[in-house]
């Protein structure tokens, strides 16, 4: 069970706060993440996709109900503009 403990400037403990944790996924930035980056791997991992959680505000959406971490929008945006 992790415990948080809070002092005071004086370094007097005010507050100690124990819980279960949370299972709550993180985005990398901080966030709570909402949604999961759904590229599509290859190679093999092939069928699978990259499922990193995300925040709506670091998502891109690729389409309808589509959503990609930015790695992975970055390169869907180099596989589209190839000749």
């Amino acid at each position: 069970m992790p415990c948080n403990v809070y002092r005071s400037e004086d370094g007097r403990i005010q507050v100690i706060t124990c819980s279960r944790g949370s299972n709550a996924k993180r985005c990398k930035c901080g966030r709570k993440s909402t949604k999961l980056c759904d590229y599509r791997l290859k190679g093999a991992k092939l069928g699978k996709t990259c499922d990193e959680p995300l925040c709506s505000h670091c998502a891109t959406s690729a389409g309808s109900d589509v959503d990609l971490c930015p790695v992975h929008a970055r390169m869907a945006q180099k596989e589209s503009v190839r000749p």
